[in-house]
């Protein structure tokens, strides 16, 4: 089942002031001791499989009072093909200065057990048009590997907008949540799918998520 999410988000109360000073935000799971995951037999033909797809925004004050925004991307892949290699043996990140990226991991995860960590020395700059992006390659990709990469950068504050989830992947778990101060409130929908927002306060930060089981 492919998953389609776009996102409706209302603001009660806040400002757009930006500052200089980087809060602490929620840190991205990353486990010490990855392991290759069992694959269902009906997707031994898909070129890749996204095991995990995890998108959050978090909104936090900085010490002068404004407001700060980071994005996170979270992506698990198993590899099945050549044409699997081809498409997730680079990842682009859309950041043009190393300034705005506040975390980034990437591992190959090998059939036999060995990880390949992210070497970041290879984050390279990539122009299209005007545009100008970080990109690095994911190296030691084979038949039968996982690809797990995740990274948190620093983006321009939005209170409205969408997230489109689908793909032509087949996909097993991904969510989107949404992180703020508690006086800031959102509004989430979710089209074609029967997920549901929840709206949650939790060590005195809002959480906005939904979930998406396929």
């Amino acid at each position: 089942m492919i998953a389609k999410m776009a996102l409706g988000l209302t603001l009660l109360i806040g400002t757009l002031a930006q500052g200089q000073n980087a809060p602490k935000i929620e840190e991205e799971s990353w486990s010490d001791k990855p392991v290759l995951q069992q694959i269902d037999k009906a997707y031994a033909t898909t070129s890749a499989i996204i095991l995990l797809d995890t998108r959050k925004i978090e909104f936090v004050d900085d010490a002068k009072g404004n407001v700060l925004c980071y994005k996170t991307l979270h992506k698990l892949l198993h590899i099945n093909d050549d044409q699997g290699i081809e498409a997730f043996n680079k990842v682009y990140l859309p950041v043009a200065d190393n300034a705005d990226i506040v975390a980034i991991k990437a591992r190959t995860i090998l059939p036999d057990g060995k990880v390949i960590e992210l070497d970041k020395s290879n984050i390279k700059d990539l122009k299209e048009g005007e545009r100008l992006y970080k990109i690095f390659a994911v190296d030691g990709l084979q038949k039968g590997c996982e690809v797990e990469y995740y990274y948190t950068y620093n983006a321009n504050v939005n209170y409205f907008g969408n997230e489109v989830m689908q793909t032509v992947l087949p996909v097993v778990k991904s969510s989107f949540t949404i992180i703020s101060p508690v006086r800031l409130s959102f509004e989430m929908k979710v089209y074609n799918n029967s997920a549901r927002a929840t709206d949650t306060i939790l060590a005195d930060k809002r959480w906005v998520q939904t979930n998406l089981p396929v």
